[in-house]
């Protein structure tokens, strides 16, 4: 399912204050992703998550989500919140691969 196409449609619906970060992050609609690291059996790894910045939250949905969709829980439930969730060695891969493409982009212009 691709949740980009529901966010112009929840975008429309919410107040201009409601669509600045201070106000979602201070309203517990927006959270930080920090770094963590990992056991492996090379040692301690850092998963650079924070690349990610900041996601929605359970209280986004409902809020903004309930503004669309009767059950908003229903359409965004936990795991897509929190893909780690669904599979921690996915997302670890995906961060990497994120961290990747974002080095070899930034050597491009050195």
């Amino acid at each position: 399912h691709d949740i980009s196409l529901l966010i112009p449609e929840v975008w429309c619906r919410m107040a201009p204050k409601e669509r600045t970060a201070e106000w979602l992050i201070k309203n517990g609609e927006l959270e930080k992703i920090d770094d963590y690291e990992v056991d492996t059996p090379e040692g301690k790894k850092t998963i650079n998550a924070s690349r990610l910045g900041y996601r929605i939250t359970d209280k986004f949905v409902a809020h903004y989500f309930g503004r669309v969709f009767d059950n908003p829980a229903a359409a965004i439930n936990e795991d897509m919140l929190k893909p780690e969730l669904q599979s921690e060695e996915v997302f670890m891969d995906g961060i990497e691969n994120l961290c990747d493409a974002q080095m070899k982009s930034a050597l491009n212009y050195f």
